[in-house]
């Protein structure tokens, strides 16, 4: 059997007031890290233009695609990053949040525009085929808002699952705890149903260190024939003097395909 490895990453946004742990910083040990992980499919959160152009010079065995969130496609935005050597992919798009996923649009209580990517992508070992979503839901402290985000994903993901039906993930950093609406919407989605593979992680916001306990906000959650598949599910809580991957740990899932 083949085993694929997927992640998500909320890589955090370029701030001044990160000291140490500011992004210059960081992309060492995030290109070692990922040198060390070589997962299969990355998909990143907070992404913005310079920290963008990083990545495609750190990542240069990875194809990185995806756009940001404004109306002309700049700014934070959502990628998805696939190893050229281990996977092919074969479509990809990016979908507002909003009352028109096609095009730019917002839903009212969001603080900005959200987007998600759906990529779907051939394993070229096993020719095994799957697609990934990949979100960043609103900050928003209303979870009713994150809750219309998520199902605004989990119908695409409906749809495009009965154009062709295959295996997929829905990851991301969904701005909620397990106890909020937009999870149970996950848990109890009955059209394609779904197992979170991060169910034993209780942590995975951390604010570079401060927060040790109890703050999981960061999620993967997959069909039957990828939950059955599942080898691991696990955090890269990865410090080095300080500096840390991101105030997010990372979540990455190996599967047996």
């Amino acid at each position: 059997m083949s085993q694929l490895k997927i992640t998500t990453f909320n890589i955090r946004c370029v701030y001044r007031g990160d000291g140490i742990n500011a992004f210059i910083h960081r992309a060492g040990l995030i290109w070692d890290t990922v040198q060390k992980e070589k997962p299969d499919v990355i998909g990143f959160q907070e992404v913005t233009p310079s920290i963008l152009k990083l990545l495609k010079v750190l990542l240069n065995d990875y194809e990185v695609i995806g756009h940001g969130r404004e109306d002309n496609f700049d700014g934070e935005g959502l990628y998805v990053a696939v190893r050229k050597d281990t996977c092919s992919i074969l479509s990809c798009d990016t979908y507002w949040l909003g009352e028109n996923i096609y095009k730019y649009s917002r839903i009212q209580g969001q603080y900005c525009p959200r987007i998600f990517n759906t990529v779907k992508i051939k394993h070229l070992e096993s020719g095994k085929l799957f697609r990934v979503y990949n979100a960043h839901l609103d900050c928003t402290p209303d979870e009713n808002v994150r809750a219309k985000e998520m199902n605004i994903l989990l119908a695409r993901a409906t749809e495009e699952y009965n154009i062709h039906a295959l295996p997929f993930v829905v990851m991301g950093d969904f701005n909620s705890y397990p106890h909020e609406a937009p999870i149970t919407a996950c848990n109890s989605f009955e059209a394609v149903p779904l197992t979170d593979l991060t169910a034993h992680i209780t942590h995975t916001y951390h604010e570079y260190g401060k927060y040790t306990e109890n703050f999981k906000i960061d999620y993967i959650f997959a069909t039957k024939e990828l939950a059955d598949a599942v080898v691991e599910t696990r955090a890269w809580d990865v410090c080095n003097n300080g500096i840390y991957l991101s105030d997010h740990y990372p979540i990455s899932s190996t599967f047996e395909i």
